[in-house]
């Protein structure tokens, strides 16, 4: 099987580094460059033509946005994979400017387990789209009232499911931390998937896509 070929950005050398080792425990990963800064990632990019970039949001020269939309102006079908320290919202929706395809925005907080950024690497390669949950809860959260988002007007205890399904529980325990019957949870949290015309089954990868399309397609209109 062909390796996915990637490379990593960031300003600092112990982060390189730490990435580096992350994913070279994966035999299907190879990293394929390194990079100190944006301008130096945008050359990586061009010279080694990798499947998908890891760049830290706030680099030198060019951060991590900013490299993200040389490379793909150059190379569309790389996927992009943005690690940051902050949870502004501003940042994801320029990344989502034109489009959330294969990209993917990760909280360093949030990958303190191995597995998340190896599953956004992979995701993000096929086309992907992933947003760290704490990502999904502001959006939302900050576009809750505006018109034309689908999730406008959610009762109060649809927003209470939608907080904790952004926060990783599942639906029986929703419904336990809430004092919902199985029914009821059932049916809030159906009653959001179809404000997107999904169905529960479709998943709840398929929702945060519809969520973060939702706000792209709004904030563009801007």
């Amino acid at each position: 099987m062909d390796k996915l070929r990637v490379i990593v950005a960031d300003d600092s050398e112990f982060m390189r580094v730490a990435y580096k080792r992350i994913l070279e425990t994966q035999e299907h990963l190879e990293i394929v460059g390194m990079a100190a800064d944006g301008e130096e990632a945008v050359r990586q990019a061009e010279s080694t033509k990798p499947q998908v970039a890891i760049l830290d949001v706030r680099m030198p020269k060019l951060n991590g946005i900013e490299a993200a939309s040389q490379i793909l102006a150059n190379q569309p079908q790389t996927g992009i994979v943005i690690i940051s320290a902050y949870d502004d919202p501003e940042y994801v929706l320029e990344l989502l400017k034109h489009g959330t395809q294969g990209k993917a925005y990760l909280l360093k907080t949030s990958i303190d387990d191995i597995e998340e950024l190896i599953k956004a690497v992979e995701t993000v390669a096929k086309g992907g789209t992933v947003m760290d949950p704490a990502i999904v809860q502001r959006l939302v959260d900050s576009y809750l009232v505006q018109p034309g988002f689908p999730l406008a007007n959610l009762s109060e205890p649809e927003q209470e499911v939608l907080s904790l399904m952004t926060d990783g529980y599942s639906e029986v325990t929703i419904g336990e931390m809430l004092g919902l019957d199985q029914a009821t949870t059932e049916e809030h949290i159906s009653s959001i998937y179809a404000r997107f015309n999904l169905h529960v089954s479709a998943g709840y990868d398929s929702l945060v896509h519809a969520i973060v399309s939702a706000v792209s397609e709004i904030s563009k209109s801007r």
